[in-house]
């Protein structure tokens, strides 16, 4: 993120954790894939290489329990972070990050909002697993959590 210019026009940067993609994976036609493709193209957009790791982790799980094969899935997932930029967070930020969420499977989210942050002017996780974020000490940061349908009704 070194050396890129500063952003921030009107709205938010949104930052997809990896319950929000699965969930427009598994459900179809339903809201949160429609709210994910729409935001990415109104809204820079961004999440970690880690959530392709993690995907690939519940590839037996969407395959077996939910039907979708596989093909299907590498598609979706090409369609859905289409306009979305994957992007490393820095091991400093990482280290920052573990102090903002509950589970430690999520610091790469924070750590990546954490450098958003010095971007742009409000940055959103956007998750269904808003308790696993602390969410007072991140609104400190001027970072949000929302939940999909939460942010389509103040954003979109």
């Amino acid at each position: 993120m070194a050396g890129e210019e500063s952003e921030g026009g009107p709205g938010p940067a949104v930052v997809l954790d990896t319950n929000t993609v699965i969930s427009a994976l598994i459900r179809g036609e339903g809201p949160t894939r429609r709210i994910i493709l729409l935001t990415a193209k109104i809204y820079p957009s961004y999440t970690v290489p880690q959530l392709l790791k993690e995907i690939e982790r519940h590839n037996s799980f969407l395959e077996e329990k939910k039907g979708i094969p596989r093909e299907k899935l590498v598609s979706l997932l090409d369609i859905l972070l289409m306009d979305v930029k994957l992007v490393e967070p820095e091991e400093e930020a990482l280290k920052e990050a573990v102090g903002f969420t509950r589970d430690p499977g999520d610091k790469h989210f924070v750590a990546l909002a954490l450098e958003l942050r010095r971007r742009y002017r409000e940055v959103v996780i956007l998750t269904y697993n808003k308790r696993d974020y602390l969410q007072e000490e991140l609104s400190g940061r001027g970072i949000r959590v929302m939940a999909p349908p939460e942010f389509a009704a103040e954003y979109l």
